[in-house]
């Protein structure tokens, strides 16, 4: 029988043709490319077997900072099944409160609702919604990942008859390995997103890609993008510290939107320290093109912390003043530090100078600086850079140009 194929709903479906389906699935399941595949392919098998799916939802919590739950929609007859994520605040919105997942949540292992004649109970918003599109039966399925409970999928059908009670039966045996075949995307797609989050997203793919020895690495050319919030020691002695703690991580919200919008990495927060670097390939003008995009990243940045502060002023809050120094140079990018406790991240001399530089911002009453590299890289450009003459800078034995951008 073809997938596309409408089964007959009187089928009985078959326990050792599901039986032959889970063997299948427990040792090719791992191949499939991703859960839209996934879940696509069990749908389409599970059609073959008899039983007459033609809705399918899958809602799979998982550990990021941001993202609470993905789901996938599959339709029989569309091709792409639809992804969608779900921040925090799904708990707090009546999609999710008057949704069965609350009561898969509480415990309940099974909600079948006939959704046709003499047997329909409609006591959830979606059912309604199933109805007007000609569906006579609903299937909720609660399982479990490592993650913890509240995950689900669901299965509707518009046979006349609704589901057999075999076919019920199959959709329940069938849920232990597509939970464990989840399971396995789960934990792929969690590592991707914690490894991005928290070590930067090129530093994430080269750790999973195998990159994590202590001392793996490579020498790289960028700009060095080095910031901190000014009068941090004050503020830490003055504010309470979940003001602190809000006060800090908008401060670093509005300068990474910057520099990922314009293709900078950021590798790492130190204290109220930002560190950040901007590539640079061996294409002829590379170096020029990754200076203009770090210079507009620091300039938008700026801007946004200048919106954020009429807004805090507003609400008679202190506002949020950041120093940022821009440098070029060669650095060793890898592994560091202990073998039970590594970080990725940049050294070198030139990361030094970066530093230096932005410290240097805060004697001279100069938010922006540059260093001559990159000032000199900016040449015949229009961004607002003017020089500021010799500076002596800490640690080196004579002063050195030093260059500001206008804000």
């Amino acid at each position: 029988m073809s997938a596309d194929a409408a089964p007959d709903a009187s089928t009985e479906v078959s326990t050792i043709r599901v039986a032959s389906l889970i063997a299948r699935l427990a040792t090719e399941g791992q191949n499939v490319s991703d859960p839209k595949a996934l879940i696509r392919e069990v749908a389409e098998a599970l059609r073959e077997l008899g039983v007459p799916v033609e809705r399918c939802m899958v809602g799979l919590q998982v550990l990021h900072p941001q993202v609470r739950v993905v789901s996938w929609s599959w339709r029989r007859g569309v091709d792409e099944v639809i992804e969608r994520e779900f921040d925090y605040s799904l708990e707090e919105q009546p999609i999710y409160l008057k949704s069965p997942i609350v009561e898969l949540r509480q415990g309940t292992p099974l909600i079948r609702r006939r959704l046709v004649g003499p047997d329909a109970k409609l006591d959830y918003p979606v059912l309604h919604d199933l109805v007007a599109e000609g569906f006579t039966d609903y299937v909720a399925l609660s399982f479990r990942v490592e993650e913890g409970p509240g995950n689900a999928v669901t299965w509707a059908t518009q046979a006349p008859g609704g589901f057999t009670p075999s076919q019920v039966a199959a959709l329940q045996t069938l849920l232990p390995v597509l939970s464990l075949l989840l399971e396995v995307h789960a934990q792929r797609r969690i590592s991707r997103a914690l490894l991005g989050t928290y070590l930067g997203q090129d530093a994430g793919r080269r750790v999973l890609s195998g990159q994590v020895r202590r001392g793996d690495g490579e020498r790289i050319r960028a700009v060095i993008w080095c910031s901190d919030m000014r009068d941090f020691t004050l503020l830490s002695d003055t504010l309470p510290g979940p003001a602190l703690l809000t006060m800090l991580n908008t401060c670093f919200e509005r300068q990474v939107w910057a520099i990922h919008r314009n293709g900078g990495e950021v590798l790492k927060f130190i204290g109220d320290g930002l560190l950040a670097i901007f590539r640079i390939d061996e294409r002829e003008g590379a170096e020029a093109e990754a200076s203009r995009r770090a210079v507009i990243a620091g300039i938008e940045g700026f801007a946004s912390l200048q919106e954020e502060n009429l807004r805090r002023v507003g609400q008679a809050l202190l506002p949020i003043r950041v120093g940022l120094a821009l440098h070029i140079g060669d650095v060793e990018f890898g592994n560091i530090g202990a073998p039970d406790r590594l970080d990725f991240t940049v050294i070198g001399p030139a990361v030094n100078l970066a530093s230096r530089l932005e410290s240097l911002s805060k004697t001279l009453g100069e938010p922006f600086l540059l260093s001559a590299a990159v000032a000199d890289a900016l040449v015949g450009t229009s961004l607002p850079v003017r020089a500021l003459g010799p500076q002596a800078i800490r640690g080196l034995p004579a002063p050195q140009p030093v260059f500001a951008v206008r804000l």
